[in-house]
């Protein structure tokens, strides 16, 4: 498909750009633009609930979607998975292309991340099916890797995705401050520490679990996880891979981590925990997230879960919590371990809750409304770490 540039004479420029209006105010061409990050998880939380509000929209004709990828895609197999259904822009034709196909269209290259905020309907677009239904058939190709991972096929599999200062590294290198504030050392404080998910893990394997660390340029894996989990990240991993898991596994932890995306991609529950952002993580009713918390050095004290909310992720800052005396408060090996069980309980139908869980559930929606507009539906909290927490409740 060959798009006009600036140089196209007067009479051809004005038909094209007269039609690409037309046809994106029909909703035959829908555009979106990328994120100039080029992560993982900008391109994906992105681009997939976008398409699935066009396509449940419009079933029967679904409209021709074409993204614009200012930069090069974090995992080239992710964009040849989404190309079934959407035409991408490339940064090389980015510059002379973009202000022909944005006419008419519902985003521009400085809206804030994510368009969903705009979703009429009621629901989160991560709660409809996945964009891509495919027609071959990943069964064989999924097979080999895991027999090359030396994974038991009969049991449940849990991918592992911890946010690990190497990546950031790698990132900075690369990108410098274009990758987002996480190049910055500044933000390092975010990061929990992967041996802490040890407890956790013992508890999935326990439960007949195989649980795989997921992700790129992590760090050696701690003695803590040494013959508990598998390190498809550190000693098997592909672009191809990625995806492969992410389709195959049952949930995900994730521990501040972008690799929720690939989980949640194909509608598998994610344990979001040691969040940064107070109550704002999780895409759909599937997840369930904890927080890291926080505590005041000047009053010794952790903040209420309301003071929390209002807070608006401003401690995820290492000079933030220098000046105000801050502290975060990452999650315990217990927390983590229940948090990790509640999920999977949840989702072979066998998590109870209590008259008593249901008003503490309730207490917290009403803290939660204090947070600023969502840039998606944010997910439940962990009834264990509610109650766990309820005193934070006041």
């Amino acid at each position: 498909m060959s798009l006009p540039t600036t140089n196209s004479p007067d009479g051809v420029a004005h038909f094209f750009r007269g039609a690409i209006r037309v046809l994106a105010r029909l909703g035959i061409v829908q555009v979106i633009v990328l994120s100039r990050k080029g992560r993982l998880t900008q391109f994906t939380e992105r681009l997939e609930p976008f398409v699935r509000r066009k396509l449940v929209r419009k079933k029967w004709f679904p409209p021709l979607i074409i993204a614009i990828n200012p930069v090069d895609s974090p995992n080239p197999e992710l964009e040849n998975y989404f190309s079934r259904r959407v035409f991408f822009v490339h940064h090389d034709d980015h510059r002379r292309r973009i202000q022909w196909i944005r006419l008419g269209t519902e985003n521009s290259p400085d809206t804030p991340l994510g368009p969903l905020k705009k979703v009429k309907r009621p629901g989160s677009p991560w709660e409809m099916t996945p964009s891509v239904t495919r027609r071959d058939d990943w069964s064989i190709e999924t097979g080999r890797l895991l027999d090359r991972m030396g994974v038991d096929q009969s049991k449940q599999v849990v991918l592992l995705a911890v946010r690990d200062s190497a990546y950031y590294d790698a990132l900075r290198k690369s990108k410098g401050m274009e990758g987002g504030p996480e190049t910055s050392t500044d933000t390092y404080i975010r990061n929990p520490d992967l041996a802490t998910y040890s407890t956790a893990v013992s508890r999935l394997n326990e439960m007949g679990c195989v649980v795989v660390r997921f992700g790129s340029e992590m760090s050696p894996l701690p003695s803590e996880l040494q013959g508990k989990v598998i390190d498809y990240a550190g000693n098997h991993r592909t672009p191809r891979g990625d995806l492969l898991l992410g389709r195959y596994c049952t949930m995900m932890v994730s521990g501040a981590a972008g690799a929720w995306v690939l989980a949640s991609l194909f509608n598998h529950p994610v344990a979001m925990s040691n969040n940064y952002m107070p109550f704002m993580s999780g895409v759909s009713q599937r997840d369930r997230q904890i927080p890291q918390l926080l505590w005041s050095r000047k009053e010794q004290r952790l903040l209420t879960f309301r003071e929390m909310v209002l807070t608006e992720g401003k401690y995820s800052y290492a000079s933030n919590c220098l000046r105000d005396e801050i502290d975060l408060v990452k999650n315990t090996p217990e927390e983590l371990a229940d948090h990790a069980e509640e999920v999977l309980l949840r989702l072979k139908g066998r998590y109870l809750e209590s008259a008593e869980d249901n008003e503490l559930l309730n207490r917290f929606w009403q803290v939660q409304k204090l947070s600023p507009p969502p840039v998606h539906m944010r997910s439940p909290i962990a009834l264990s770490f509610l109650r766990r927490h309820r005193d934070l409740l006041r």
